[in-house]
């Protein structure tokens, strides 16, 4: 018996050591996921916004590099209007590996936040990504009618307000930011037809002009 404990004497340090790191990681690991957990219902159903916040950033103190307690972080950040963190939270989010079924709306999220940023290229883009993995995905249109109208694309934002008003037909929202972009694309093309006679014109003379001498 004793030449047993001698012989496993010398592993029985690094096992423990080995054990003692297990045991710390799953409660690290349980310690985020269960704020996680506590934040997620804090935004979705109770609006403690404030209160989801805090707990994050306790737990992303301990471990940084959880994309998903990040993914939280920027929600409840624009919750609050605090859009420059929530951008820079949600794009570390994604370089940290956001997993697949946040995507659609860790997209949608950081369009409206690229949007109410002033980056209207961007959010115009990050929409384009969330529309890719759910075309019908009624925010992310909605978001990129409004990067089209931002980026003067008239056309195709009344295409998307279209396409948001058969889904949300009460909306008056959407009829009047629909009504808008109408109305300045049809006072572009009316401006660019006034011009093209305009310039007409002018050519019309300088050809009579050019005859005569």
């Amino acid at each position: 018996m004793q030449f047993i404990r001698n012989l496993y004497r010398p592993f029985l340090p690094p096992f423990l050591l080995f054990l003692c790191i297990v045991i710390l990681n799953s409660s690290s690991v349980y310690a985020i996921e269960n704020a996680i957990l506590k934040s997620k219902q804090l935004i979705d159903t109770q609006g403690k916004y404030d209160e989801a916040i805090v707990i994050l950033q306790k737990s992303l103190a301990h471990n940084p590099k959880n994309a998903t307690a990040w993914y939280w972080l920027a929600i409840a950040h624009q919750k609050i209007n605090d859009n420059q963190k929530s951008q820079t939270e949600m794009e570390k989010a994604f370089a940290l590996g956001l997993t697949k079924p946040y995507h659609l709306t860790g997209y949608d999220y950081l369009g409206w936040v690229y949007y109410k940023n002033y980056k209207f290229d961007m959010a115009f883009e990050t929409f384009n990504k969330a529309l890719a993995i759910n075309p019908g995905y009624f925010s992310s249109t909605k978001g990129r009618g409004l990067a089209n109208n931002a980026l003067a694309n008239y056309e195709n934002a009344i295409k998307d307000f279209d396409f948001c008003i058969r889904i949300a037909p009460n909306d008056m929202e959407l009829y009047r930011i629909r009504g808008i972009s109408f109305i300045i694309l049809k006072n572009i093309k009316k401006l660019f037809l006034i011009l093209t006679r305009h310039f007409q014109k002018i050519f019309r003379v300088l050809r009579k002009e050019t005859f005569y001498i």
